[in-house]
């Protein structure tokens, strides 16, 4: 059985929890903004517009019946608490917690810490083609600047080439995500810098660096900087 919550339910320190205590901070609970549903062995599901994040364990002929329900276009939690759907596609990937303090980094120019966001959209568009298309410009524009306001998340570029960001927090954690570099600058050693500087500023305040890696053939670049192997995340669209 699921059923509405009327408030939030405590939520555990992953990164779908950390998601959701995010978009909560920020939009929300209520119509129009993040909705909340819980079954009856805790898990926790939240919908925001047609994304839908979960934690706890969830049922796969339960959420086959609820997500159309919903009208989710994508699903996101834990791979071992959100099992795979018939009839949607999925893509699995390494989740990674920094395990200590990251290597010094090479001395490098310092980053710029309030960039303008057009340049790290362009900066995040250059790396990958295909992030225009799922992040139109605006929206994202807007949902970057209320987590910014609110100091739940902070972009930051070096030489104009490279950016990468926090784009959540909360329950202790801080996830690191936004990696990107231009491609005639790749090689210099920017994405590191960035990212041990971003996971360094976390930990001074009091979160624990965590980042969801694009592709298996990344966790060597997270392993340098002192991640280690959390978990997994699996994400899923119709189809």
């Amino acid at each position: 059985m699921i059923s509405r919550c009327e408030t939030p339910p405590p939520l555990p320190g992953t990164a779908a929890g950390v998601k959701i205590e995010t978009l909560l901070r920020c939009y929300g609970l209520g119509p129009g903004n993040c909705e909340l549903w819980q079954n009856c062995g805790g898990g926790v599901l939240c919908r925001f517009d047609a994304r839908v994040l979960l934690c706890g364990r969830w049922d796969a002929d339960e959420l086959s019946a609820f997500l159309p329900f919903l009208g989710a276009r994508s699903a996101e939690g834990g791979a071992d608490e959100l099992p795979a759907l018939p009839g949607w596609r999925e893509t699995v990937l390494p989740v990674l917690a920094l395990g200590g303090a990251p290597p010094e980094p090479k001395r490098l120019p310092e980053p710029d810490k309030n960039p303008p966001g057009r340049l790290v959209y362009e900066i995040l568009s250059a790396a990958d083609p295909a992030f225009p298309a799922g992040a139109p410009y605006l929206p994202w524009l807007s949902d970057l600047t209320r987590r910014r306001n609110l100091g739940l998340a902070r972009f930051w570029t070096l030489s104009g080439a490279a950016a990468a960001g926090v784009i959540a927090q909360g329950s202790g954690l801080a996830l690191i995500a936004g990696v990107a570099v231009l491609p005639e600058r790749r090689g210099e050693g920017l994405a590191s810098r960035l990212v041990g500087l971003l996971a360094r500023d976390a930990a001074d305040r009091g979160f624990t660096p965590v980042a969801i890696a694009g592709a298996d053939s990344l966790v060597p670049f997270y392993r340098r900087l002192g991640f280690r192997e959390t978990g997994r995340q699996r994400f899923l669209i119709p189809g």
